[in-house]
């Protein structure tokens, strides 16, 4: 019996012990407070603070919504404001901006707060950018929800003087009537080019990223003499991926011509304008009007401008 209950005794001990050792295992971690879901910042400089946890912080991940390939890149600054090109803990890390090809996002962290900014937003509709905080052993997440901000400046246009390719083209607009029920022949003041505009397009290689996300002021060549011009130009506003209409300064559209219509009878007269086409390549510089970040962006360049004009007319009796 003694033996017994020395090995009862023995076995409890043990037990003790092990769960002793069990406890002493366990991992112990501060909880993650939960987050705002989502918020709301204007697009060109709107921010927000909100609750957030520093500590035991992994690291931080940026994603979207959208199928385009945004090509995100993240910069990480210390506390003493410098760059830190790969932070060995998110501990050294007092600021964080993201920035894509249409948005630059800025996180300043406290210890129980991060300062999130919306430097730009040069998309042409809002945004919402997924941020999340990775814990290690938690992942905490909100939605900025970025408002439409401002589309890049064109800082610097190029096109390309020693390949290009040029054509003509008409186009025939409607058919008009004129009548004249006295008996004496009557002019009708025509204005050919009122609606014959000058046309750029600025296709980017990359649609996706570019279309209608950059504007600004550049020079062009224009058509005189008989030739373009590639080393003389006239300043237009032109959206990189639209369609721009413009008159040239090349193309007087208060230019007046006339049509003769006899005594007693109706005219159907028909104007067809002549455009010269010119095709060549470009690479202009961007720049986020906020933070000065610049991209290259590279395409084809259409230009069609009215040069000529002739009127198809025909006479008809009453």
């Amino acid at each position: 019996m003694k033996t017994v209950r020395l090995l009862s005794e023995l076995s409890a001990f043990i037990f003790v012990l092990l769960l002793a050792s069990a406890c002493n295992s366990d991992i112990f971690v501060d909880p993650v407070p939960d987050m705002e879901e989502s918020i709301s910042l204007e697009g060109f400089n709107g921010s927000k603070t909100i609750k957030f946890k520093k500590k035991g912080l992994k690291s931080i991940h940026f994603d979207h919504y959208y199928g385009f390939n945004w090509e995100p890149y993240t910069t990480y600054y210390g506390h003493d404001g410098s760059e830190i090109r790969t932070p060995k803990s998110m501990d050294e890390v007092s600021k964080v901006i993201s920035s894509s090809n249409y948005f630059a996002l800025e996180l300043n962290f406290m210890d129980d707060e991060v300062e999130i900014i919306s430097l730009d937003n040069a998309y042409i509709a809002p945004l919402d950018i997924i941020v999340s905080f990775d814990y290690g052993y938690a992942v905490k997440s909100t939605i900025i929800k970025i408002g439409v901000g401002k589309p890049y400046d064109i800082v610097d246009f190029n096109y390309f003087i020693d390949k290009y390719v040029t054509t003509t083209e008409v186009i025939s607009g409607i058919p008009n009537t004129v009548h004249n029920n006295t008996p004496n022949t009557v002019k009708s003041i025509i204005y050919p080019y009122k609606d014959a505009q000058s046309k750029l397009t600025l296709t980017p290689e990359d649609d996706a990223y570019w279309s209608e996300h950059a504007v600004g002021n550049i020079s062009i060549p224009f058509f005189k003499d008989g030739e373009w011009t590639m080393y003389k130009t006239e300043d237009v506003e032109a959206t990189i991926g639209t369609p721009n209409s413009f008159a040239s300064g090349m193309v007087n559209i208060d230019e007046e011509a006339y049509v003769e219509i006899p005594p007693n009878s109706s005219v159907s007269y028909r104007v067809h304008v002549t455009y010269a086409i010119l095709e060549t390549g470009f690479a202009t510089t961007v720049k986020m009007p906020n933070t000065d970040i610049e991209r290259i962006v590279w395409g084809k360049l259409n230009l069609r401008q009215p040069i000529d004009y002739y009127i198809e007319t025909k006479s008809l009796l009453l």
